[in-house]
C-alpha cells in the first residue's frame, strides 16, 4: 500500500465532530494526513482507494460506541489490514475546575511550570509521517545543551530550537516551541473572506498599523476593495468581536497578495486561554521596549549585578573571560513590567557584540531570561562557521535574522554601545523595581493578573487584540496558543527594507516614560536608522 505500510496514524475524534456528516470527517482526516503527514488518500494506484474505503467502513462502525465519551483511535496500517483501537483521552495538563486552573505559582506566573510533553512526542513524532518530523541534539555545542525540532509545511522545514543546561530541559523548550509555531500555519479558525469596503463596521483597516516605507520595500499595498481572508479576534479593551486580515496571524497566508510580512512575534502558549494571552503580551511589551530603546538610542540604566540574586552571580561569573563581558540594563521604558537589556562584548571572539531581552513581573525571572538568552546564543552563534564571513555594502544587504547578528559580530559594533557600558552609575535592583508581590499577591488567578496588565499597565493604549490561535493538535492536550496585536506599539521585523517604524510610538513612548523622558540620545522626530542586532 504503498508507503503508508507498517505506520501507526493516530486520528483525534473529540465530541464536537462526532455528529458531522461522514464525508466532512472524510475529507477533514484526509485532509490532515495530507498536510501534517504527506500521505495522499487520492487513489495514486489501484490499491490506494482501498486504503479509504476502508477508513470509512471502519469509522462508520465506530461512531456508535463513540458519541457519548471523548477517545481517540488508533489507525494501524500493516501489510494487509487495518486495525483500530481507541480508548479515553487523557488531557495532560489537566488541573480540575476552571478555578483551579487559574491558579498560578506566585513567583513565576505560570500555571504549570514543569509541561509534561512525554506524551505529545510519542503520539506526535516520526521522522517521515509524523507532525513532529525531527527531534535531534546538537552534540558540538559546548556547556550548553541545544536540541532542534523539526515540522513540515507543504513541504518546507520549519525549526524551533531549545537551549538549556540539560537536554531534557531543552527538548521541552524546543518542543513547546515548536507547538507554538505549528499554530501560526494553516489557521482553519472562523475565516471569512471579503474586502474591507465591504465587510461591515467588524472589519478593521490595517492600514495605520503598517508603517513600511514603500520606497525600500517591494511588498504590496494594502486595497480597501480587494478581497482578502480575514480572522475573527477580539478587541478587549472595547470587548467586542472584531476581523483582522489573516496575514497578521498566518506566516503563509495569500502569498500572491501579501501586504505584511509578520513574524510570530507576539505569540505564545499557555495552559489557559488567559495565562496564553498575558505571555503574548509580555513578549510585546519587550519587544517593543526594545525598539524603542535602540530607535531613539536611550541610555539605560545600568544594574548592578551585585545586586542580583547569587546563582544570576554566578552564571555571570562562569562565562566572562578577561575580554568577554556581560552588561545588565534596565530597559523599562513605559509600560512599567520589568523589562531587562543584556548585552554580551566580546574582543577575542567571532561574535563581538551579542544582546537579549526579556520582560517578566518578577524581576528576577526577567534577569535570569535575558541572561540565559545572552549567554546560550552568543555561545552558539560565536561558534557558527558564517559569523563574520559576509560583507555588507549597504543596510539594505540585511535581509534575514542571520543578517542582524552577523552585521552586529565586528569589534567596531562595541564602540556603539559604549554610551550604555561607560556609564559609571549603577542601580540596585532594590531601586529599579517595586516589590511584584506586594503589587501582585492579591491576585489568585492568571485571568486577575492578565485584566490587571491590560488596564493599568496598559492604560496608554487603547486597543489591544487577541487572536486564539489553537489548533486541534495542542488543544487535545490542554494547550492554547494566543497572538496579540497592539497597534500603537512598536513590532519586531527583519530585513532593513521591511522595517516598520511607527514614528508616533517613537514619540509617545518617550513622553509617557517615568525615567527616561530626557534620556533619548536622538531627537524627537528621527530615529537610528541602523539595522537593529536582535536577535
Amino acid at each position: 500500500m504503498n508507503e503508508i505500510n507498517c505506520l501507526t496514524k493516530r486520528f483525534l475524534i473529540n465530541s464536537n465532530r462526532l455528529n458531522y456528516p461522514l464525508n466532512q470527517i472524510a475529507n477533514e482526516l484526509s485532509e490532515r494526513l495530507y498536510n501534517n503527514k504527506g500521505v495522499s488518500l487520492e487513489p495514486m494506484n489501484e490499491n490506494d482507494d482501498e486504503v479509504t474505503d476502508l477508513i470509512l467502513n471502519n469509522y462508520k462502525h465506530l461512531l456508535s460506541d463513540m458519541r457519548k465519551e471523548l477517545k481517540y483511535t488508533f489507525i494501524e496500517f500493516s501489510k494487509d489490514k487495518l486495525e483500530f483501537e481507541h480508548s479515553s483521552i487523557k488531557l495532560f495538563f489537566d488541573h480540575g475546575t476552571h478555578e483551579e486552573k487559574e491558579k498560578h505559582h506566585k513567583n513565576s506566573f505560570r500555571i504549570s511550570e514543569k509541561p509534561d510533553l512525554s506524551m505529545i512526542k510519542k503520539e506526535n513524532f516520526h521522522n517521515k509521517y509524523g507532525v513532529i518530523t525531527n527531534i535531534y541534539r546538537d552534540m558540538n555545542s559546548r556547556d550548553i545543551s541545544v536540541v532542534g525540532a523539526e515540522f513540515n509545511v507543504e513541504r518546507n522545514t520549519v525549526f524551533s530550537y531549545g537551549r538549556e543546561k540539560d537536554f531534557e530541559a531543552a527538548e521541552v523548550s524546543a518542543l513547546l516551541e515548536l507547538l507554538e509555531r505549528i499554530t501560526t500555519y494553516n489557521i482553519k479558525k472562523e475565516v471569512v473572506e471579503s474586502s474591507l469596503d465591504s465587510g461591515g463596521s467588524a472589519f478593521v483597516d490595517p492600514s495605520g498599523m503598517l508603517h513600511y516605507n514603500y520606497d525600500l520595500c517591494s511588498i504590496h499595498r494594502f486595497e480597501k476593495t480587494k478581497s482578502y481572508k480575514w480572522l475573527k479576534c477580539m478587541d478587549v479593551k472595547k470587548a467586542k468581536e472584531v476581523y483582522l486580515p489573516l496575514q497578521f496571524f498566518d506566516l503563509q497566508a495569500e502569498a500572491d497578495k501579501r501586504f505584511v510580512l509578520e513574524t510570530s512575534n507576539g505569540v505564545a502558549l499557555g495552559t489557559s486561554q488567559e495565562e496564553a494571552r498575558l505571555y503574548a503580551l509580555l513578549e510585546l511589551i519587550e519587544r517593543d521596549a526594545f525598539l524603542l530603546f535602540w530607535y531613539r538610542q536611550i541610555q539605560l540604566r545600568k544594574i548592578c549585578c551585585d545586586s542580583i540574586p547569587n546563582e544570576l552571580q554566578d552564571m555571570i561569573y562562569n562565562y566572562e573571560t578577561p575580554q568577554t563581558k556581560i552588561h545588565l540594563f534596565d530597559m523599562t521604558i513605559e509600560i512599567q513590567i520589568p523589562t531587562i537589556l543584556c548585552l554580551i562584548t566580546s574582543k577575542d571572539t567571532n561574535l563581538a557584540t551579542y544582546i537579549s531581552t526579556a520582560t517578566h513581573i518578577n524581576p528576577n525571572i526577567a534577569i535570569k531570561n535575558a541572561l540565559d538568552e545572552a549567554i546560550i546564543g552568543h555561545a552558539i552563534y560565536n561558534q557558527n562557521p558564517n559569523i563574520g564571513k559576509r560583507s555588507y555594502s549597504d543596510y539594505t544587504d540585511v535581509k534575514e535574522m542571520f543578517d542582524h547578528i552577523d552585521l552586529a559580530s565586528s569589534t567596531d559594533t562595541i564602540k556603539s554601545y559604549e554610551f550604555l557600558t561607560q556609564q559609571e552609575q549603577y542601580y540596585c535592583i532594590e531601586e529599579l523595581y517595586r516589590d511584584y508581590r506586594e503589587e501582585y499577591g492579591n491576585f489568585e488567578t492568571i485571568g486577575s493578573v492578565l485584566k490587571y496588565v491590560e488596564q493599568q499597565k496598559m492604560k496608554n493604549h487603547e486597543t489591544i487584540y487577541f487572536a486564539d490561535l489553537s489548533n486541534e493538535m495542542i488543544k487535545e492536550y490542554g494547550l492554547f496558543s494566543t497572538k496579540a496585536i497592539v497597534p500603537s506599539m512598536l513590532t519586531m521585523t527583519f530585513g532593513y527594507t521591511y522595517s516598520r517604524i511607527n514614528m508616533p510610538r517613537l514619540k509617545a513612548g518617550i513622553d509617557h516614560s517615568l525615567e527616561y523622558k530626557d534620556k533619548a540620545t536622538i531627537e524627537e522626530g528621527c530615529f537610528y536608522d541602523k539595522p537593529h542586532s536582535f536577535p
